[in-house]
């Protein structure tokens, strides 16, 4: 990708199965950072630096197969200090982040999100579109952070149909970011 750099990191068994990978312009003053390739977790991170400093800017991949628990999570999070930013697919639904319904993993997550205070940011749209006529679209992709303003953040959603999965894509500026305000709906009667 001409103008980018791209890292990525595989699933340890090198299949067609997992990964993740974060794409940058070249431009922008980065290293590459946390790089954890296990069979639960797949991530990839590079450090920006910014005017404030620096920030963590994280993909990552978690397969359905592995029951993970409260702790699993928070040692993953906890590898992440200061400022950072992770987009997520951890393959586990909770209503809090804006799935419809509450599996067993999702609790967990829950659990280590509020428990540690990190915060969360999504399109509040389904992002999983299943082939199985008998499941139902929802959403289990999204942002973790920490240390960063929601006023800083914008996420929108894309529609590519190459995927089960619509991407996601997370504008994080140095700059407040003015929202668009929903139109009001409430209709006015003379």
């Amino acid at each position: 990708m001409r103008g980018f750099e791209v890292y990525h990191t595989i699933h340890p068994s090198n299949c067609a199965r997992g990964g993740s990978a974060v794409i940058i312009k070249t431009g922008i003053l980065h290293h590459e950072d946390v790089k954890i390739e296990t069979q639960e977790f797949q991530v990839t991170s590079v450090k920006i630096k910014i005017s404030t400093g620096a920030v963590t800017v994280a993909a990552l991949y978690s397969p359905p197969r592995h029951n993970l628990t409260r702790e699993d999570y928070l040692n993953l999070l906890q590898r992440f200090s200061g400022k950072f930013i992770i987009g997520v697919d951890f393959n586990s639904k909770h209503t809090y982040l804006g799935s419809r319904l509450t599996n067993t993993k999702g609790s967990a997550l829950y659990q280590a999100i509020k428990g540690y205070h990190y915060e969360v940011h999504s399109t509040g749209k389904p992002t999983y579109w299943p082939t199985d006529t008998n499941k139902i679209p929802d959403l289990i992709d999204f942002f973790v952070y920490k240390h960063l303003s929601p006023s800083f953040i914008d996420v929108t959603e894309e529609f590519d149909l190459n995927s089960d999965h619509s991407p996601i894509v997370l504008t994080l500026s140095e700059t407040i970011i003015k929202k668009r305000q929903k139109p009001n709906s409430v209709e006015q009667s003379h």
